[in-house]
């Protein structure tokens, strides 16, 4: 992560940052091995990109909005949050 020269305070960040990160991916996997249907898995989708979002990872947030999108088309409230 750091080095010697690093403030601890960043370090701690970068840390933190490292396992958000690891629990998210550890998050998204776990939800689409549990969704058993597609409406199941555009669920965790769209519920992964609200945990995004108020995570402030907006990027993320949109590609999985977007993924939303692809598995059922007219989803009205994936379509309201990428507006």
């Amino acid at each position: 992560m750091g080095n010697l020269s690093t403030p601890i305070s960043v370090q701690k960040l970068q840390m933190a940052l490292h396992a958000k990160a690891k629990t998210e991916a550890g998050f998204r996997r776990g939800s689409e091995l549990l969704a058993r249907t597609p409406q199941e898995r555009a669920d965790a989708l769209y519920n992964l990109g609200n945990a995004r979002t108020m995570g402030g990872n907006w990027r993320r947030a949109v590609e999985a909005y977007q993924a939303v999108l692809q598995m059922r088309r007219n989803d009205p409230w994936a379509k309201a949050n990428l507006e």
